[in-house]
């Protein structure tokens, strides 16, 4: 955000939106929809977020990076990783703005709830320990997208469920 190539419209509304997904995902937390995750809070960090809760805290950063790009073109807007998530480029400009947090696959912004969503799905993985947050999980993610013949991905089934619950708690 420090960057000058940013106008000041730009920055303006990327914090906005950062920080209003960021409120959204706490009120859904504390929220009755949410059912599965435990009851806490996000705190924004400069390269990321905590997830509190009073029993363990999960920092989740978020980087862009070039597996993020494969990630994004494979279709997908993010891939869990042990300390957070890897995003992509979408489209042009800086990487802050044009990546896959802040910008959807047709390169306009990202709604804060659908921010909120991207952030509380990923962490989701790390809080329910399913998905590539390490090796062998990486290996067993991959190997089971590449091979099974079934639908859905075991390892998405809570981060899904957990996106399904902030959809309804958004809808309303």
């Amino acid at each position: 955000m420090d960057s000058p190539e940013l106008s000041d419209e730009v920055k303006a509304d990327v914090i906005l939106r950062w920080e209003t997904s960021v409120a959204r995902a706490n009120a859904f937390l504390l929220s009755e929809h949410n059912t599965l995750m435990p009851k806490g809070s996000y705190e924004l960090l400069g390269s990321g977020l905590v997830f509190r809760t009073g029993a363990q805290d999960w920092e989740v950063t978020i980087r862009n990076t070039w597996f993020g790009d494969v990630v994004v073109a494979s279709g997908y807007i993010a891939q869990e990783r042990s300390w957070g998530f890897v995003v992509g480029e979408v489209g042009d400009g800086e990487d802050i703005v044009a990546n896959s947090l802040f910008v959807n696959s047709l390169g306009s912004p990202r709604s804060a709830d659908g921010m909120a969503r991207l952030i509380l799905h990923e962490t989701a993985h790390q809080v329910f320990d399913v998905g590539t947050l390490d090796f062998t999980g990486t290996l067993h993610y991959y190997w089971y997208s590449l091979f099974e013949n079934h639908s859905g991905h075991p390892d998405e089934e809570m981060p899904n469920a957990v996106s399904r619950e902030f959809g309804q708690f958004s809808a309303q």
